[in-house]
């Protein structure tokens, strides 16, 4: 059951990002890889602070979490700190991309 949430404390990251690059009319490629994204966007001028940089470690969760057996139990300390990294990067993106 935590390995579905952290999968989508993953995707939700990985979305946001995408956002991102969508509203500064970036192209990226088909990835799940966070740091890729964040890549992206820095090489682009967007200032990324190392709180949103430290989410990268949701890239664990975008394949591992899918098929039993890959990844260890998903403790539920390790799914609220992957829910508040992932709560930290929408927050950022969703304040990008409405100029807030």
């Amino acid at each position: 059951m935590l390995e579905d949430l952290c999968f989508n404390t993953q995707q939700a990251a990985e979305k946001a990002l995408k956002a991102v690059c969508l509203f500064k009319g970036l192209e990226f490629p088909r990835t799940h890889y966070i740091v890729r994204l964040l890549d992206i966007l820095e090489m682009s001028g967007v200032v990324i602070s190392t709180a949103i940089k430290s989410a990268d470690i949701l890239s664990q969760y975008a394949v591992q979490t899918r098929y039993p057996g890959t990844l260890e139990e998903i403790t539920p300390n390790e799914y609220e700190e992957a829910l508040a990294l992932a709560a930290k990067v929408v927050f950022w993106a969703d304040n990008l991309v409405s100029g807030r």
